[in-house]
């Protein structure tokens, strides 16, 4: 068993089923352990925001439920034009099992 399956056996069942967690569950894994620490920086109008685990989820949970708001539902196609935070949007898209695709003519 490789070191990577070793250190994901506890999680196995709790919360991935399958061989390999998806990123959506490897995120959930983590913020399990690392509620507290910081997950990523975002840079806004020269000022440092370091963003826990926790607040990232929060962020994620937002825009999820704005995504159902809208109608969004499992298997339909979204495309967001973002600059700030783009993992947040992804993360979102991945809640909802919304296939993420970005074609950059058609964004224009």
């Amino acid at each position: 068993m490789s070191e990577v399956m070793k250190e994901l056996q506890p999680y196995k069942g709790k919360f991935f089923d399958g061989e390999w967690p998806t990123i959506t569950e490897m995120f959930n894994i983590a913020l399990s352990k690392y509620a507290d620490r910081p997950c990523f920086t975002v840079f806004e109008k020269k000022e440092k925001i370091c963003l826990t685990y926790k607040d990232v989820h929060e962020r994620i949970k937002n825009v999820a439920s704005y995504l159902s708001a809208q109608g969004v539902k499992k298997g339909d196609k979204v495309l967001m034009v973002t600059n700030p935070a783009p993992l947040v949007v992804l993360m979102s898209r991945l809640k909802k099992k919304a296939v993420y695709f970005k074609r950059g003519d058609e964004a224009k």
